[in-house]
């Protein structure tokens, strides 16, 4: 313990761990990587059986759009492709139900409020 440890034996003990440290993190990214492939191959045979029986999407629209006929082609045309892209699947895999408006509990200030902050970040 009284030893004097030197400049040069100081710089190769750092040396040394950071080594082992990079090491540890390279074996933990390649593990993590190892369990993203296991995991997904998993997911994807769950999504094949899944698409097989036809997907059925249900759409709420939130209150303060203006109100759509339901025969508006076009709009179920852009949900359906942001529900498809969302999902990572063809358009015609997926079949929207129904498309309703839903009524929000927050209050008028809480919306303001959220309005407000998303402006801001564009």
């Amino acid at each position: 313990m009284g030893d004097i440890v030197s400049l040069k034996d100081s710089l190769m003990i750092t040396l040394f761990s950071m080594v082992v440290v990079f090491i540890a993190l390279l074996a933990i990214a390649y593990i993590i990587n190892i369990l993203k492939i296991v995991l997904n191959g998993k997911e994807e045979k769950e999504k094949e059986q899944g698409l097989e029986n036809k997907e059925i999407v249900q759409i709420k629209e939130v209150e303060g759009t203006p109100p759509k006929e339901a025969d508006d082609k076009e709009l179920v045309a852009v949900i359906a492709a942001a529900i498809a892209s969302s999902l990572g699947v063809a358009i015609p895999q997926i079949r929207i139900k129904t498309i309703r408006r839903i009524n929000t509990l927050s209050p008028a200030w809480s919306e303001a409020g959220r309005k407000e902050q998303i402006t801001n970040r564009l």
